[in-house]
């Protein structure tokens, strides 16, 4: 997003009423989603002076009450988010729920006038994408996407080595991924009597029960997009961040294959994606080449004057040989250097507290989710046996 555009909608936003415009020192917050994500917020909020935890929500109720008993006073639980939204005690909700519940989740709390926390992807579509962030915008609410390796110092030095032109002109983006091995699915079962599977599914086809279908649904397809709307979309904004591309067009193309299970309901353990941008090619793919230990997951810039690697652990970027102008290697940052994941996720969640009270948009605002959300949703619709050309002009798949 351009500054005048952000200047402007800071604006706009300061201009809603809300009670931090009135001097209101915490921000009053329910939990939607008390799984493992879910609880990484909860222990970062619960460390936070400007916060105030007052209500979760899950559908699974053994995973809300032991998020409960972290929280004094206690907070009130709800089974489904629709009830939590109704209470005017909540001024931002923290959404981190599998991903085919996140657009209408999203889209009910900007409607609710509350301010969202939405872990990434975006959404689940592209069109659910679009509907989340124009309902941002209309009700004039404070988004921030969960994509806390922008709050990282370590990524925020290499951005700028990137954008000083150390690199030179970067042509090819590669994302490295390991493949990989996922137990045996679980049986159909009957569903246990303290989850609500049918609220689980919600908007998503109904399938019958299976355990792991709870407890490791970002492997399905009904729920979620695998890599692709996992750990790709923090690479994808990885790209998005350092090259700046403006994507009027993006031709996908992609690979797949099915090798251990071949009955299996979940996403493919193979696959290889290349997108061709206007001014640079990106790939990705989960199985790794031959690279050296710890950058088995992670982010390569290939230039025509040297190559920069990042990951969470660090970067490093040197010269290519026989370059007529070479640079000074860059030493290595190691994971010792920087603060660690769990740091940055309090400094991006401390961001958004920051500007749910300020009414300026934050570090990662809705339109940069959608971005980075953009390529994997691609990519997952160029896995289905065609090349996929997106037209940003018209704002849809071409």
């Amino acid at each position: 997003m351009n500054t005048g555009r952000r200047e402007a909608l800071a604006v706009i936003s300061s201009a809603v009423l809300s009670p931090f415009a009135r001097g209101a020192d915490r921000v009053r917050i329910g939990i939607i989603g008390c799984g493992t994500r879910g609880n990484h917020h909860l222990d970062t909020l619960l460390n936070l002076p400007n916060a105030q935890i007052m209500r979760l929500c899950d559908v699974y109720q053994p995973s809300m009450k032991k998020a409960a008993e972290k929280i004094t006073p206690s907070p009130q639980l709800h089974t489904d988010y629709r009830q939590l939204l109704e209470h005017k005690d909540i001024d931002a909700v923290f959404i981190a729920t599998p991903d085919h519940w996140h657009a209408q989740m999203a889209i009910d709390a900007c409607n609710a006038q509350r301010d969202v926390y939405l872990e990434k992807p975006l959404a689940d579509t592209i069109e659910n994408s679009r509907s989340i962030v124009d309902a941002v915008r209309k009700n004039h609410r404070i988004m921030q996407v969960g994509l806390q390796q922008r709050s990282m110092p370590h990524y925020q030095a290499a951005a700028k080595l990137v954008h000083s032109g150390l690199l030179g002109n970067v042509t090819h983006a590669v994302m490295t991924m390991p493949s990989w091995t996922l137990p045996p699915e679980s049986p159909v079962a009957l569903p246990p009597p303290d989850l609500d599977w049918e609220l689980f599914q919600g908007p998503a086809p109904r399938r019958p029960y299976r355990q792991s279908r709870m407890r490791r649904w970002l492997h399905y397809p009904e729920y979620a997009g695998f890599s692709f709307t996992d750990g790709g979309v923090h690479m994808f904004d990885v790209v998005n961040w350092y090259l700046r591309p403006e994507p009027r067009a993006i031709d996908t193309f992609a690979s797949s294959a099915i090798l251990r299970r071949p009955a299996d309901e979940r996403a493919p353990d193979t696959f290889a994606v290349t997108w061709k941008y206007p001014k640079f090619m990106m790939t990705f793919a989960n199985w790794t080449p031959v690279v050296a230990e710890g950058e088995e997951n992670g982010n390569y810039f290939y230039g025509d004057r040297g190559i920069l690697f990042i990951n969470r652990d660090g970067y490093w970027a040197r010269p290519i040989p026989r370059t007529q102008d070479p640079f000074e290697p860059c030493m290595v940052r190691t994971k010792d250097d920087y603060p660690s994941i769990r740091t940055s996720l309090k400094a991006h969640i401390d961001n958004f507290l920051a500007c749910v009270q300020t009414r300026r948009d934050p570090l990662c605002p809705v339109e940069l989710g959608f971005d980075a959300t953009l390529p994997g949703l691609l990519g997952l619709l160029a896995m289905r046996g065609r090349p996929v050309r997106w037209d940003a002009s018209q704002v849809q798949v071409a």
